[in-house]
């Protein structure tokens, strides 16, 4: 195009132009940066919207793949396992950090990883600089193209999970206590406090985060089926409602 065309969206931030983009010019690959272009996210040569976290998984598995020193992937608590999985597969492991890119970033350079990420399009390349940057995650999946194919036969390669995405009013003052009194109600679970508080099941998790710019607690839950995902999601969200009005 002469004039770049604006980045439309809808209301759950999937790309609409690169999409249509896509199917049009019959392309390989389209991606879209945020507005000082640090983040990037795919669209696959069907013209289907990739979320941050498939991104991530297919980079990963290129780094994993492609790296001679450490197969490692430094991500945070709230990763899909499927990325987990995925870098697994290929021979190598995922490290947990608390959210956050800078926090990504130290646990890098301290393990010598060489791709750390989010879910949210923010990739890092040890390689490159350990900042997030939506141009090197964009020219590393052209990368992958040309190694692999078909970005969508490779995805659909990928271990399958659900993952919901819920909050609940939560008062700041209250934040803490709430993080107590749950974790207490599911002491004989697997949890884990890296950041709010984490719960795994054999099939997924729940991952309970106090918002640390609105009065609301962020609540996902992620599992191999769908309709678990949901159940626990509605449960815990009720489950903060009645704690605080109790």
């Amino acid at each position: 195009w002469d004039v770049p065309r604006p980045l439309q969206r809808t209301s759950g931030g999937e790309p609409v132009r690169a999409e249509e983009t896509v199917k049009e010019i019959h392309a390989d690959l389209g991606f879209a940066h945020d507005g000082d272009a640090d983040r990037c996210v795919f669209v696959s040569d069907t013209g289907t919207y990739l979320p941050g976290d498939v991104g991530l998984a297919l980079l990963s598995i290129l780094c994993v793949e492609n790296t001679a020193g450490k197969k490692q992937l430094v991500s945070t608590v709230a990763l899909s396992n499927m990325v987990e999985d995925a870098v697994k597969e290929v021979g190598g492991e995922t490290i947990r950090t608390a959210v956050g890119s800078p926090i990504v970033a130290r646990k890098m350079i301290e393990t010598g990883a060489p791709i750390g990420g989010e879910d949210n399009g923010g990739i890092i390349f040890a390689d490159h600089q350990f900042c997030r940057d939506g141009a090197m995650a964009a020219a590393r999946m052209m990368e992958f193209v040309a190694k692999n194919g078909s970005v969508q036969a490779q995805v659909d390669k990928l271990p399958k999970y659900y993952t919901i995405k819920a909050a609940a009013p939560c008062p700041d003052d209250k934040k803490a206590q709430l993080l107590v009194e749950i974790a207490t109600g599911h002491s004989a679970e697997k949890l884990d406090t890296t950041d709010g508080l984490k719960i795994t099941y054999d099939d997924g998790w729940v991952l309970l985060r106090p918002s640390g710019t609105e009065p609301k607690f962020r609540i996902y839950s992620e599992s191999k089926y769908p309709d678990v995902a949901k159940e626990r999601s509605e449960r815990f969200v009720e489950e903060v409602r009645d704690i605080l009005s109790s």
